[in-house]
């Protein structure tokens, strides 16, 4: 990603995560950081998956996620990521970095909702 100031709570987190042929492939969760103590922090990377944001549910609703969902995530490199607008883009297919499968799995019935 580039190095203009970018703010991460609205640019990135919750943002919808396309793979290079523009497929959805999941909407970041979190954002990983890493710095020395008196030192500017530095993004280093995102989180994908259900049990990162099944974790700040109340307790009984976050057990039903991971139940439900699994407790795979993901985690995608910073340097693996282009911001476009309100979506960001992965380099590489979705599958390098172990996202989509819920995308792919559940994507046929969603599409048949009503507004889907």
């Amino acid at each position: 990603m580039s190095e203009r100031a970018l703010d991460l709570v609205r640019d990135v987190l919750d943002h919808e995560l396309l793979d290079p042929e523009g497929r959805p492939c999941g909407i970041v969760d979190d954002i990983e950081l890493a710095g020395k103590a008196g030192a500017p922090l530095r993004v280093v990377g995102v989180v994908v998956g259900p049990p990162v944001w099944g974790a700040r549910l109340p307790f009984g609703i976050g057990r039903v996620v991971r139940a439900l969902f699994g407790r795979r995530y993901a985690r995608v490199p910073w340097t693996e990521l282009k911001l476009q607008g309100d979506r960001i883009h992965l380099r590489q297919p979705a599958r390098t970095y172990g996202l989509g499968s819920m995308e792919r799995r559940f994507g046929r019935w969603i599409a048949k909702l009503p507004g889907a």
